[in-house]
């Protein structure tokens, strides 16, 4: 690659020294970059997170370096022109350019597209990446975002339909966030921040969405659960900051208990046991809160599922069924009301499998609230 052509014409001289400073690839300026430094540590910041992706175009000045960025490309010293991380640029496209479906661009006024909803959810997983010194911080650091898009989109994100976090045109999916079963002390906030269906409760750690990894498998997914009433009061003014929720649902609630592979020690691998102390080891839990804390063995527990998943492998023709949900434990003192402790999902079922000879506890229909 070419970097510089010199022009220039020299009398008298026999020796001609020419020194060209050696940039290496510090990746400093944009989290485009990936090197064993790291990307910068603005970069990582829960704060700055609006302002990259709301910002059109950008000059970054680092200690090695300038470097550009705009909604298409990044281009600095060490790199003249370097794509933007996919997933980055869409955010982009969210609020300041188009996303498109198909080749064709999405409407201002859609009222409701898988595609934009699914974007969020990318959002929130690459969000929940940075750090802030107050956790309490990760609703209204985002509020600025959040305020540009239901702007954008005034009928598929609107103002009085985001909830801590989710949006209640696509509920369902937007709950099924996990924490890769992190390991440590417990991350919760106070139910007067975020409730616990909501993955602002977990402060700042990693959130993901098991969907992701699905999208190109031909997922079908069917919703379980009727959202029967949203209640939600906020502390603060800020109309996307902190506060106090409650989902009023109808579904259908397992009992289970659970079984400590240790003193004190509860990992995504323990057993799950029915009523009767059947174990069940075909359903898989990521705890909220990695250390086991949130979690009392002696406590009745219910597995809820919130959505089936239907795979599909047209080169094999086979299918397979997964239900995913959450486990849930009652708050204390109350008949109808849980908060949710972890992230649930079974095992692949071949489509049309007998579930009755797998053993399955006592379940009961019923509308709760999970706060």
């Amino acid at each position: 690659m070419q970097l510089a052509t010199f022009i220039a014409s020299i009398n008298s001289v026999t020796d001609v020294k020419v020194s060209i400073r050696n940039s290496s690839w510090s990746g400093e300026a944009s989290p485009t970059h990936r090197t064993k430094r790291g990307i910068s540590f603005l970069n990582r910041r829960g704060w700055t997170f609006q302002e990259y992706v709301l910002g059109g175009r950008m000059l970054h000045c680092t200690s090695h370096e300038l470097g550009w960025q705009c909604q298409e490309t990044y281009s600095c010293e060490c790199r003249p022109l370097f794509p933007l991380v996919p997933a980055l640029a869409e955010f982009k496209k969210l609020v300041i350019g188009h996303l498109t479906v198909g080749g064709q661009k999405l409407s201002d006024n859609v009222h409701h597209h898988p595609q934009l909803h699914s974007t969020w959810r990318d959002l929130v997983h690459e969000y929940a990446k940075r750090n802030f010194t107050v956790s309490t911080d990760n609703l209204p650091a985002l509020s600025g975002f959040v305020t540009a898009l239901s702007r954008r989109y005034p009928q598929c994100f609107r103002r009085e339909d985001y909830m801590f976090g989710v949006w209640r045109g696509d509920l369902v999916r937007h709950l099924l966030w996990n924490t890769g079963a992190l390991q440590g002390p417990s991350r919760r906030l106070p139910l007067d921040n975020a409730p616990s269906w909501s993955w602002a409760s977990r402060g700042t750690s990693g959130i993901g969405y098991k969907e992701m990894r699905w999208a190109r498998v031909g997922l079908q997914i069917t919703e379980l659960v009727k959202v029967v009433n949203v209640s939600c009061i906020l502390t603060t003014e800020n109309p996307f900051g902190p506060g106090k929720g409650q989902l009023s649902l109808h579904g259908t609630l397992q009992p289970v208990r659970l079984h400590w592979t240790a003193p004190k020690q509860l990992s995504e691998f323990s057993n799950v046991l029915s009523r009767s102390g059947t174990p069940i080891d075909y359903i898989s839990l990521e705890l909220d809160d990695g250390s086991g804390a949130e979690v009392d063995p002696d406590c009745q527990h219910y597995f809820l599922a919130l959505a089936t998943w239907t795979l599909s492998y047209e080169v094999h023709g086979v299918s397979y069924d997964i239900w995913h949900g959450v486990l849930i434990a009652p708050m204390p003192g109350t008949v109808d009301s849980f908060r949710r402790v972890a992230y649930a999902h079974t095992k692949g079922l071949s489509t049309g499998e007998d579930l009755s000879t797998w053993e399955l506890p006592l379940n009961e229909e019923r509308t709760f609230n999970l706060i």
